[in-house]
């Protein structure tokens, strides 16, 4: 499988800002999620929040390439909105990678 054919995860590790409430932000992914359902190469979307309030968003993507794709399209999308508005632009640590080894349940 080339490089360019291989699946790719999508892993953002951020915040919340201080006045947001944790409901207000899970409302405000329903958008998200929509708009993620749409996108060219999009498998999965697994969204979980750590002890120390650090919330884990991971995108599984059939490329690194659709990845990419949709960043710029979400960026577009939702620089405006109730979700980014939500997050503390501080503290968000987004990287891509190629999966390499994936094995289903089962």
């Amino acid at each position: 499988m080339s490089q360019s054919q291989k699946e790719a995860l999508e892993v953002c590790l951020f915040k919340l800002t201080e006045d947001t409430e944790k409901q207000a932000f899970m409302e405000a992914n329903g958008e998200l999620d929509q708009w993620l359902k749409a996108q060219d190469g999009f498998m999965f979307r697994c969204l979980s929040e750590k002890e120390d309030g650090t919330w884990i968003d991971i995108i599984h993507w059939a490329s690194k390439e659709a990845a990419n794709k949709a960043g710029d399209g979400f960026m577009e999308t939702f620089k405006d909105s109730d979700f980014m508005r939500a997050i503390d632009p501080d503290t968000v640590n987004m990287n891509h990678a190629q999966v390499e080894v994936a094995y289903p349940a089962g």
